[in-house]
């Protein structure tokens, strides 16, 4: 696979260049999502954002539980087997997202909206693990800053989404429609800027032992 040439005389300088970008990034989305939220505790209900971080806390563990720590094992793995990294956040996104939806029933006993709120934010599940493969590629060849603009442009996508539906009195599914269109118009961007750069098809006979050294 291409690995972009380091600046030999300044080994340091990629390093601290995508540590840059990554500050500046954080603090936009930071700055972004602290709005969003300012203006959603206005115009939505305090009982929709409980509703809404019951769903997304379940949703997040689900995204670890899919993720089993490939995207860690990705970064340091020197076969950069992205092609099988991108099949195992399909297949296992896709099994964890129908399970959470068919185990949403079970959370009815904390709200009586919360299973079909869940239900309806699932699909971040593997949205999200699509976003996966491009964002460590740049996080390991130290550009950070190809992900910058997405992360921005995600960020500004859920606040303009969940606000602009809150507005309309959409209540709740005003942050899953918010997450969704973030997480999905992300993963295309990463997608657009990565193309090209590496194999996508899977090396199914090393996906057992990156599933084995994401252990560690």
């Amino acid at each position: 696979p291409h690995v972009p040439a380091a600046d030999s005389s300044d080994p340091g300088r990629p390093c601290l260049t995508s540590s840059l970008a990554a500050d500046g990034s954080q603090s936009g989305r930071v700055a972004v999502r602290l709005a969003a939220d300012i203006a959603l505790a206005r115009l939505i209900l305090p009982t929709a954002h409980g509703v809404f971080d019951l769903a997304w806390s379940a949703v997040l563990i689900a995204g670890v539980a899919r993720d089993a720590g490939v995207s860690y094992q990705l970064v340091r793995d020197e076969r950069e087997p992205y092609g099988t990294a991108l099949a195992w956040s399909l297949l296992s996104g896709a099994v964890v997202t129908i399970g959470l939806i068919a185990a949403s029933p079970l959370f009815g006993g904390l709200d009586p909206l919360l299973p079909v709120v869940l239900a309806g934010l699932a699909p971040w599940v593997v949205l999200d693990g699509i976003a996966m493969v491009p964002r460590v590629y740049f996080e390991r060849h130290l550009q950070v800053g190809r992900l910058v603009i997405p992360e921005l442009l995600r960020g500004l996508t859920f606040a303009a989404v969940s606000v602009g539906l809150g507005a309309l009195g959409a209540g709740v599914w005003s942050f899953v429609a918010g997450e969704l269109a973030g997480v999905a118009l992300v993963a295309v961007l990463l997608w657009l800027r990565v193309r090209g750069r590496f194999s996508l098809t899977p090396r199914w006979n090393l996906l057992a032992n990156l599933l084995a050294r994401s252990r560690y």
